[in-house]
């Protein structure tokens, strides 16, 4: 398993969406579209503004939104599904149940 480190302890996850919005058309509704984020949701003000904003606008478009947390303290963000995996050799029948009822929730 690959693990990420994030040295200055801060995430810009609005331009990660955006990126991904552009590459993959997220907000473009026609096909099943599912945008999984995994963090603990600790962003700086400005950042959980901006992408509660950009979250807003992929759900309205119908895009799943999944919020992958590895622990049950983080912050919750809004517009999503909350998937809590605690531990790693129960990770993929918490992911696919928790993608699956995003999917459906989304339509």
């Amino acid at each position: 398993m690959t693990t990420f480190t994030a040295r200055d302890y801060t995430e810009t996850p609005t331009k990660a969406v955006d990126a991904l919005d552009a590459a993959l058309g997220l907000s473009r509704p026609g096909a099943a579209r599912l945008l999984i984020l995994a963090t603990d949701g600790l962003f700086l003000p400005e950042e959980s503004d901006s992408v509660t904003q950009r979250l807003a606008r992929l759900a309205e478009s119908g895009c799943a939104l999944l919020h992958l947390a590895f622990s049950p303290r983080g912050r919750r963000i809004v517009h999503t599904s909350l998937a809590v995996v605690t531990d790693p050799a129960a990770a993929i029948d918490v992911i696919s149940k928790a993608a699956t009822a995003a999917l459906r929730a989304a339509r």
